[in-house]
């Protein structure tokens, strides 16, 4: 770790002021705040903010053998079926990708990373239970945040 904050994301900077300058410039409706319990997990997420577990959204990176990426997001009471993101996707072979990985790729750590905003564009496919909440709370660029 680089700096007093979790996740800071070391020599890409501060993933906060990343991520806030991405939706800025993006025009997303949505900011970060920093709830004051846990929220890396689902479940800590879900009882930190008083929600359902529906409205909490877990972006996942997946790869495969030739070194291509796919994006998830999906309701964080769902399960991913690999079967289904190879249809979807047409990429077989599809991993999680290793937390080291997710860093390098995404400039986002594993717990904090957010559903929007990554170093390099993505492949994504985003479950469509996450479009049927009218407020969903993902990653919010470290452990600490939420978008």
């Amino acid at each position: 770790m680089h700096g007093d904050m979790p996740n800071d994301g070391g020599e890409w900077g501060d993933p906060i002021e990343r991520l806030q300058e991405f939706i800025r410039s993006a025009g997303i409706d949505a900011e970060v705040v920093f709830p004051s319990g846990p929220t890396s997990t689902v479940v800590e997420a879900a009882a930190t903010l008083g929600v359902p577990a529906t409205q909490i959204v877990k972006s996942l990176l997946f790869e495969t053998r030739q070194g291509e990426y796919l994006l998830v997001i999906a309701s964080g009471e769902r399960r991913i079926s690999r079967p289904r993101l190879a249809d979807a996707s047409s990429l077989t072979d599809l991993k999680l990708a290793r937390p080291e990985t997710v860093l390098g790729v995404t400039g986002f750590a594993v717990g904090g990373m957010p559903p929007v905003g990554h170093d390099v564009r993505l492949m994504v496919v985003v479950d469509r239970a996450v479009m049927e909440q009218p407020i969903v709370f993902g990653g919010g660029g470290r452990t600490d945040a939420v978008l």
